[in-house]
């Protein structure tokens, strides 16, 4: 097996802004697992008020083992960015090499949409009215 991971950069239609800052882009770190000819994804942000930079969950994932399982995983790395991207591989990963969704191997029915929350990024009243 091996584990990669790459960065992709995607710049943001418009400025995003909340209390803590402005964004124009997203960093989007993807680690990838491969074994058997299988390949597993899973992404991550890292955030940098847990204290994480692209650097180091680029490190964190590349400091696993080659052979990581995902109960071996919780104990491997802290909870976070990393750790996220890497389990999510992991249950890509034995989802293709068995041929079903990641919902039939922990016996849950499909899921279905949700209703989640929206940010509005900061901006004049009128503009954030009408997003």
């Amino acid at each position: 097996m091996s584990i990669t991971v790459t960065k992709d950069v995607f710049q943001l239609a418009e400025v995003f802004t909340i209390s803590r800052g402005s964004r124009t882009e997203a960093q989007v770190l993807t680690a990838r697992v491969d074994r058997d000819g299988v390949v597993g994804q899973g992404e991550c942000v890292p955030y940098a008020r847990y204290g994480e930079t692209l650097d180091s969950v680029i490190e964190e994932i590349l400091s696993l083992p080659s052979e990581i399982t995902r109960a071996a995983l919780q104990g491997a790395l802290p909870a976070g960015a990393a750790r996220n991207a890497v389990d999510c591989a992991l249950w890509d990963w034995e989802a293709k090499s068995k041929g079903v969704r990641v919902w039939d191997i922990l016996g849950l029915p499909e899921p279905k949409p949700e209703i989640t929350a929206y940010t509005l990024s900061l901006g004049e009243p009128d503009a954030m009215e009408a997003s």
